[in-house]
């Protein structure tokens, strides 16, 4: 039976994909089967993966069928209700609300104080009036990015409604869903009010599921180590909460299959007070199967236990595949339960348990890991072993006797004090720890090519390990995978889409060198107190960062700080925190600017050069130049911006920084500038810069503007487009293409459809 349920909860998931980006393989799959199911003795098994095929292909068609939308882009004004995932964040408020039988991703603006506190009252039900305009999500601007558009549709969810104006009725839409959403929205105010914000935000996390509160600072911490899955809840603790229970109602005398009955009531509704993740879902629902079997004399097996929790998944939701909760969850539950029946039964003592189970987790969770976060921990493979017990054994038990006792002021008082200490000191020596070298490896995005070999070679190592013999070559070649994954073969010049700014990355063959100029970075003006999000957006780390990463690069070989504008290096303290950089290269006085200086200060051991005109290096066969500044000391203003000449792939290319007419006009005096191929248009496409004098002398066949999409400036300006057009330049923008990738021996690339 195990063996006939799991491969029809596979292959249901694996005809969903193939329907989903390669109906043609479905076809051979279904033909190949259907040819074995002749030939082979197994024909139940047989045919019961042809029929999985085929109920997971019409499952997923019909599922795609349904969800179209009716609506239009455009203005948008009408009653909406507030149907989930409410979130008011500062001067920021954001929900899943309903209109006309379609949902929609409402984003809001929030004017006053007042008007926060009034919005924090609402609940799930409640109609809003909004007047504002409906948009398509964004797809992700740069390559191998978090697509925000496909992450809503795969939940039925086509537009985002932007609100210009949002007016609070007293309407109230009565439904079950909205009553338990409700509730857990309740319970969670009333942990904020009730407890120390510190304490608050990690009770909401362990008991309720939700993080909204927790610090940015810490929470990013926990991921260094390894052990961020302790901050969500999971099947250790629903398996915590399931066996305190049990032990309880056990000891006030109830039987067995009364206190299994009670909690095969209890743990879906607990399931949906914590938010009915896929995580959450999945444990409560295995746990209830061994419940039932307690009640019915019947033990099931883990992996039948799992199994019909994915079966159960697929028919609810079967888009539920791609997101990553459910990935790590059901493939690290998967690949403990395979192994506890012959691996784990080798170590009996408790420790050496516990780096078993630990091992496993990681590394079953490490192919997963490199697709969506571009690198895993290696550190968490012990830290696990210090956070897990601490958790299970102490914060958690103790959150959750906090809430029972919070009744009894006195003794309230006193077990709150405690676990606020104990907070303290955890996050003290997680702060400690996260300080350690090599925490995370960055690995980038594995290709479709990669992933197939990692997923195949962590299969490999689990049955060699099992079998008892050596793991050693697998091992080597997975390290040697992770490095290919890692080092390009190819050169790259890749124009980041970071908005209204610059940040170029160049990587030469073979992991030769990468070299970055400029990092992007937006102006942040001051807000009032209660309008400041929890963690805004910056450039840094939600863009130049996590685009880093995905190409899997963890160190810069050189930077290059063209001028002092928080366009082209606000972002380089982000930058900072998360890659090593070897040299900086800036212009000397660059520093007399604010921005520069903090930068400096921000990475005081690293290595700065001051660059002037005739500077010049050659890596990997390839050549670089410094045309400007000329002068030994300047301002960081525009005209003092950092001018690369460089021959990649041999094509010339021509960096700018913000280079204006005046500096344009410099260059050209002193004879330094000669045809280009491909050159980066200066100070975004402004019309104080490209002259046609410049131009004529440059007379690039490629131009590259890097700007924001509908930016206040006007980016870039119609004379300059014009100009181009005029010289025959064919051009490249940021802002209606995305990210521009150049790569050597293939070309230009662009991330969005023009």
């Amino acid at each position: 039976m195990e063996q006939k349920l799991f491969l029809s909860t596979v292959t249901l998931y694996i005809g969903a994909i193939l329907y989903d980006y390669l109906p043609f393989l479905l076809l051979v799959c279904i033909v190949v089967i259907g040819v074995c199911f002749f030939l082979d003795r197994r024909k139940k098994i047989w045919l019961l993966l042809v029929c999985a095929l085929l109920i997971g292909s019409s499952y997923k068609m019909m599922d795609q069928f349904c969800h179209r939308t009716q609506a239009t882009a455009g203005n948008f004004s009408g009653e909406v209700t507030i149907a989930k995932k409410q979130l008011v964040d500062g001067d920021r408020y954001k929900a899943i609300v309903t209109a006309n039988g379609e949902s929609f991703a409402l984003n809001y603006t929030i004017q006053t104080e007042q008007e926060q506190l009034d919005l924090k009252k609402l609940q799930c039900g409640d109609v809003l009036q909004i007047t504002g305009v409906l948009t398509k999500p964004e797809n992700n601007r740069n390559p191998n990015q978090f697509n925000y558009r496909m992450y809503l549709k795969r939940q039925g969810i086509f537009w985002e409604l932007d609100a210009e104006q949002l007016t609070m009725t007293n309407q109230h839409v009565t439904k079950l869903r909205f009553a338990f959403q409700n509730l857990r929205q309740s319970l969670l105010n009333q942990i904020e009010q009730g407890f120390s914000k510190q304490t608050a935000g990690y009770m909401q996390a362990l008991l309720l599921g939700d993080k909204a509160r927790l610090s940015a600072e810490v929470y990013q911490e926990y991921q260094q180590l390894g052990i961020v899955h302790l901050l969500a809840i999971s099947g250790l603790h629903i398996n915590l909460f399931s066996g305190i229970v049990f032990f309880i109602l056990i000891r006030l005398g109830t039987t067995r299959e009364k206190a299994a009955f009670i909690l095969c009531i209890f743990l879906p509704l607990y399931a949906l007070l914590a938010g009915a993740n896929p995580p959450v879902l999945r444990a409560a629902i295995m746990g209830m199967l061994v419940f039932a079997g307690i009640i019915g004399s019947k033990r099931w097996s883990g992996l039948v236990c799992l199994c019909v929790a994915g079966l159960l998944f697929f028919f609810w939701r079967p888009n539920v595949l791609y997101e990553v909760g459910f990935q790590l969850s059901f493939t690290v539950s998967f690949a403990i339960i395979l192994s506890s029946r012959i691996w784990l039964e080798r170590y009996q003592h408790f420790f050496t348990k516990s780096l078993a189970i630990s091992f496993i987790s990681i590394f079953a969770a490490a192919p997963i890991m490199m697709f969506h976060f571009y690198e895993f921990s290696i550190m968490g493979l012990f830290f696990n072993l210090l956070y897990v017990p601490l958790f299970s054994f102490l914060l958690l038990p103790l959150c959750l006797i906090n809430l029972l006792v919070w009744p009894f002021l006195p003794l309230h008082a006193f077990c709150a004090q405690i676990l606020d200490q104990l907070f303290v000191w955890t996050e003290k020596w997680t702060d400690f720890f996260s300080r350690f070298p090599l925490q995370t490896i960055v690995t980038g995005r594995p290709d479709f090519w990669q992933l197939l070999l990692f997923i195949g070679l962590t299969w490999l190592i689990f049955y060699m390990f099992e079998n008892r013999r050596s793991v050693k070559p697998f091992i080597v070649l997975y390290v040697l995978l992770i490095l290919a994954a890692r080092m390009p073969l190819h050169g790259q010049v890749l124009f980041i889409d970071v908005g209204q700014g610059d940040s170029i990355l160049i990587r030469l063959p073979f992991g030769k060198g990468d070299y970055l100029i400029d990092t992007g970075g937006q102006v942040v003006f001051e807000k009032e107190a209660w309008a400041k999000q929890k963690d805004p957006f910056a450039i840094g780390k939600d863009i130049l960062v996590p685009t880093l990463k995905a190409a899997g690069i963890s160190e810069l070989d050189k930077v290059f700080l063209t001028h002092s504008d928080a366009d082209h290096i606000g972002a380089y303290q982000d930058l900072i925190k998360e890659i090593n950089i070897d040299t900086i290269y800036k212009t000397r006085g660059a520093e007399s600017k604010k921005l520069m200086a903090e930068a400096l200060a921000a990475s005081p051991t690293v290595k700065i050069v001051d660059v002037i005109q005739g500077m010049e290096f050659q890596m990997a066969g390839q050549y670089f130049q410094v045309l400007a500044p000329k002068e030994e000391v300047g301002e960081g203003g525009n005209d003092d911006s950092i001018v690369l000449y460089a021959e990649l792939d041999q094509k010339r290319w021509l960096f700018t920084g913000d280079l204006e007419a005046a500096g344009e006009k410099g260059l050209l005096e002193q004879g330094m500038i000669q045809d280009v191929d491909i050159m980066k248009v200066g100070h975004h496409g402004s019309k104080t810069s490209t002259t046609n004098t410049w131009l004529q002398a440059t007379n690039p066949e490629i131009a590259v503007i890097s700007c924001g999409f509908e930016n206040r400036f006007g980016h870039p300006h119609q004379e300059t487009l014009q100009a181009l057009e005029k010289n025959h330049t064919m051009i490249y923008r940021t802002d209606e293409q995305g990210a521009i990738q150049y790569q050597f021996g293939k070309g230009f690339m662009t991330t969005l459809v023009p």
